[in-house]
């Protein structure tokens, strides 16, 4: 005697997990004026695309956090767990915000659990977090065969405030065979001074910033701040040289520049000037000090 069962549809034998791509996170920083206390809040949304050729897709679960999953992999399982312990109805996504310091430790409160409709997103409402903070978003996700992939996105940085330019410093290097970045007029001051009238040459440096520069913008200008350029797109440079300007004896020329940061705020402007002088001449011979001498007398012997 034997027993054949057959199965009402085809069964599906599938080796590969779910793909993952397109991870993006994106943050909305809004002030709130409550009883006339300005405060701030984040919203943030993860999107991802995750295609499956084989089997449907089960369930996708993300958390928010600031270590990388494949930094801190035990805590993600174990996020995971306690998310399938929730005793709200969740439903196929599953987003989790737990914030871990080095390994994760307070691991018994889950109201931050939230639920979503779909398996394409996650969001997070009504976040207060410092300027600064570096967060990553994690997404694991499992077909009908219980083969899964997860993935983290790179760090994005919560951003509230313009980059500080108050170490920073611009410098214009004189370009020409008669120019001198200190020259002496006389009194105990320094100048930039060039014959070049069509280039200028400057670098920066110093701007500090708690979450990555988006980059750099130049103008240069006279001391009238009637400009030359207009406000030019630096990239990631902290160098340039313009020419093709049309300088004269005795004008200055002034360059600023300023930074911005990924939050799209711009840092205050640092300056620096050169001066047009067809006539500078380069300093020679060696610097003097003042010399204090005495005459020495020989004792006469009778």
């Amino acid at each position: 005697m034997r027993s054949v069962f057959h199965s009402s549809s085809p069964l599906i034998i599938d080796h590969t997990p779910p793909i993952i791509v397109n991870l993006a996170v994106t943050v909305d920083v809004r002030k709130l004026n409550e009883s006339g206390i300005v405060d701030v809040r984040e919203d943030i949304t993860a999107t991802w695309d995750v295609m499956e050729e084989t089997s449907d897709i089960s369930y996708c679960t993300c958390a928010l956090g600031n270590v990388d999953y494949h930094m801190d992999k035990s805590s993600f399982d174990l996020i995971e767990n306690l998310s399938k312990m929730a005793k709200s109805v969740m439903y196929n996504v599953q987003c989790i915000l737990i914030f871990f310091s080095g390994r994760l430790s307070i691991l018994d409160d889950i109201s931050e659990t939230r639920a979503a409709k779909s398996t394409d997103n996650c969001k997070w409402t009504g976040l207060n977090l410092p300027h600064g903070t570096s967060i990553f978003v994690t997404v694991k996700c499992v077909n009908t065969v219980e083969l899964a992939t997860t993935v983290s996105s790179s760090p994005v940085y919560i951003v509230l405030y313009k980059p500080s330019s108050t170490k920073a410093v611009l410098d214009i290097e004189p370009i020409s065979e008669n120019s001198k970045h200190e020259y002496f007029t006389g009194i105990a001051t320094t100048l930039n001074v060039q014959s070049n009238k069509s280039c200028v040459l400057f670098n920066w440096d110093g701007f500090e910033y708690m979450s990555p520069l988006a980059g750099y913008s130049f103008e240069l200008h006279d001391s009238h701040n009637q400009s030359f350029t207009g406000w030019k797109d630096a990239g990631y440079r902290t160098m340039v040289t313009k020419c093709g300007l049309s300088l004269s004896h005795g004008q200055a020329a002034v360059a600023s520049v300023k930074a911005r940061n990924t939050g799209d705020f711009w840092s205050d402007t640092i300056s620096d000037s050169v001066r047009i002088s067809v006539n500078a001449q380069l300093p020679t011979g060696m610097a003097l000090s003042e010399i204090n001498t005495f005459t020495a007398i020989k004792p006469v012997r009778s």
